[in-house]
């Protein structure tokens, strides 16, 4: 009896979606949402209130030691995918091209590529030793100071050392899911990442259930950050193949050739921070603490949204930078045009989603806090909106293996927390939104985009033209 065509159509369908890596990028991304949905009732309920307010407090200090990365994670990506292309060297700035023609296959430079993974497991122990210190230490510090007094100090204090060590297992197993992307392993890299946070779900709301209190979400982080490192090294070595050589000889000189791009991301990624955390602190020092709830969680559905949104895009960059290293532009330009417009869509179709039917989903859930108003809403959409739109050209021009993003992205940081500080006193969230929205439409909204363009070798009205007239392709 012949298959029904709409068995067929779902089959062929779920076969697409299981080798899609923006499928598992997505779903990596709605774990994460529905992991926070779950947990954090069962939080409130098991975890008393001074344990969970340290809890954040464990997780900001995390925050601060993840800087150590100095911007190590993207450069890592972007070396081995050249490397995987066939390119000879690296070099601090530009691209080292391959022997082969524009339109014949190349090989992986192994010989290169062994190099890099010995040298960069070295980086990322030392890494996540430093940022452990750190954490131990100066974040021990206060949260010794933090904890005097309760009954149970001994407990909390022992849960944080736990705590710590689990930040060292993520440090140091994020090498795996950078150097996964770069040799095209991104739907690999992207299952590690659904994994880890469907293991750490699992334990810590199991943990929760079984009144294990603040040791349930320590456990997760541990959990999470076993399963990243010992899949991600496993994954790559299946993916790179029999001539990984484990006991390969670091070259040091790598470290100095690719530093010049990862110092750049590393403050250009500061920069960032910097906006989006002085932000939130305005805001709760300006306004009430119900006007913040509500500016908080308007802001984190709009950065689940631009994650999900750039994925499209994202997820192609290690394709982008092996076609540059073999000088085939015009595929880029194609390429990026689809995936860019994807993104576009995909976030436009669902922030009018968040716009109009936010509050309604958060009234039938029995939310106490809602969206900020459709007005203020509409405003962060579009500012945050028109912030991804350059950050997805950032990278464009990043491919190019420059970055001369650092002075930009403080300097608008900077005047994004001067103007807030002066207009969020009258204006209130008009103020912080019109400061940010300002700050980046003077230069980075329209040069990133400009500079991207620039670099792909095509006039910009040119670019701008088949961006309009070439067909959708999913």
């Amino acid at each position: 009896m012949p298959e029904p065509n709409l068995t067929r159509f779902l089959r062929s369908g779920f076969s697409r979606a299981s080798q899609s890596a923006v499928a598992w990028s997505l779903l990596a991304a709605a774990s994460r949402a529905v992991a926070g949905v779950l947990v954090l009732p069962l939080m409130v309920r098991k975890v008393p209130s001074e344990h969970l307010g340290l809890w954040y407090v464990f997780l900001s200090l995390q925050g601060i030691a993840a800087l150590f990365d100095l911007g190590f994670s993207p450069t890592v990506t972007r070396a081995a995918g050249y490397i995987w292309a066939g390119a000879q060297e690296l070099r601090k700035f530009g691209i080292a091209s391959t022997q082969a023609g524009e339109k014949s296959e190349t090989m992986p430079n192994y010989e290169l590529l062994n190099s890099l993974v010995a040298t960069m497991r070295i980086y990322y122990r030392l890494f996540g030793v430093l940022s452990g210190l750190t954490m131990l230490l100066g974040g021990g510090a206060w949260i010794w100071i933090k904890t005097k007094g309760l009954t149970d100090a001994e407990l909390l204090r022992s849960a944080y050392a736990f705590f710590v060590f689990g930040g060292f297992l993520n440090a140091t197993g994020d090498l795996w899911p950078a150097l996964l992307s770069g040799i095209n392993g991104v739907q690999a890299a992207q299952k590690i990442l659904f994994g880890s946070a469907l293991i750490n779900l699992l334990i810590t709301a199991g943990g929760l259930v079984g009144n294990l209190g603040i040791w349930a979400l320590v456990f997760g982080t541990i959990g999470s950050g076993l399963f990243i490192r010992l899949s991600g090294r496993m994954s790559f070595s299946r993916l790179a193949g029999s001539q990984l050589r484990s006991l390969a000889r670091p070259q040091f000189d790598l470290i100095a050739k690719i530093w010049p791009t990862a110092w750049r991301s590393g403050l250009a990624s500061l920069g960032a921070f910097l906006v989006l955390s002085a932000n939130t602190l305005i805001c709760s020092a300006f306004l009430d603490l119900r006007v913040t709830a509500s500016y908080g969680l308007s802001l984190s559905l709009i950065a689940m949204l631009t994650y999900a949104s750039s994925t499209f895009t994202q997820i192609k960059l290690p394709i982008v930078n092996q076609l540059r290293i073999v000088g085939r532009l015009d595929e880029i330009v194609e390429l990026w045009i689809q995936r860019t417009r994807l993104s576009i869509l995909f976030y436009t179709a669902f922030g009018a989603v968040v716009l109009f039917l936010g509050d309604h989903f958060l009234h039938l859930i029995g939310s106490k806090t809602m969206l900020l108003p459709k007005g203020q809403l509409a405003l962060a959409l579009l500012v945050i909106g028109l912030e991804m739109h350059h950050v997805l050209y950032a990278g464009l021009v990043i491919s190019e293996n420059r970055n001369p993003f650092v002075a930009p992205a403080l300097i608008s940081g900077a005047a994004t927390v001067l103007l807030s500080l002066a207009l969020t006193p009258h204006l209130g969230i008009w103020g912080m939104l019109l400061a940010q929205g300002c700050a980046q439409a003077c230069f980075n909204n329209w040069w990133t985009v400009y500079r991207g363009i620039r670099g792909l070798g095509v006039p910009c009205l040119t670019y701008w033209r088949r961006y309009v007239r070439t067909p959708i392709r999913i």
